[in-house]
């Protein structure tokens, strides 16, 4: 195999590995989308439009009369705040998720979580631990004692969305995404300006076969 061949083969593994890696990158899921937390956000509809794995994060973006506190099951069936596994009420929280099963929040704040602000999700395995055939737990495996409880009623919210959150969930994401596709970019043009015109355009027709 000549020199050039090999070249050609070393751009294209890693273009694809790079790729798979920006792919499988971890997530920071902003609760609420453009809405936020609030009684304003489709908070379930929200919750079905997205897939939460280990490794990914919660990003709480609220106004002062909000606060965040996770709960067990039963707690978030009753809308209890007086036994919280955390409590978080700094306008801006960052929740890791760093095992399958089920988790639950809600807003301690007047009445809030009985008008419908309040989050149960889901998390995966981590999304490479899936690919390789990993089963997914359920929520019926969960052996946690804090998420152990009675099935959580559906919460009915309203769709209007709130204009204090409508740019910072965006540019969170992109922010993220900007990070991720940065060394990406710069390997590739590196990979680019390494050939001589003529390998490049062998390159090309490679990567078509």
């Amino acid at each position: 195999m000549d020199g050039l061949s090999v070249k050609a083969m070393v751009a294209i593994i890693i273009a694809s590995i790079l790729v798979r890696c920006v792919s499988a990158a971890a997530t920071n899921h902003t609760v609420g989308g453009t809405s936020g937390w609030d009684l304003s956000s489709n908070l379930q509809g929200w919750v079905n439009q997205n897939t939460f794995h280990v490794g990914d994060s919660l990003l709480f973006s609220y106004l002062p009369v909000h606060d965040v506190v996770e709960v067990n099951q039963v707690d978030y069936q009753l809308c209890d705040f007086s036994h919280p596994i955390q409590t978080h009420n700094e306008g801006e929280t960052l929740v890791p998720l760093t095992s399958p099963g089920s988790r639950f929040f809600i807003c301690g704040q007047n009445g809030h979580c009985g008008m419908g602000l309040k989050l149960q999700i889901q998390i995966l395995p981590h999304q490479n631990d899936t690919v390789n055939g990993s089963p997914s737990q359920s929520p019926a495996s969960n052996s946690d004692p804090a998420h152990i409880g009675i099935r959580p009623s559906t919460p009915t919210v309203d769709i209007n969305l709130h204009p204090h959150h409508r740019t910072c969930g965006a540019s969170q994401e992109i922010a993220a995404l900007f990070l991720w596709l940065l060394p990406l970019i710069a390997t590739l043009l590196l990979i680019v300006f390494s050939f001589h015109p003529g390998e490049l355009g062998y390159c090309l027709a490679i990567s078509h076969l």
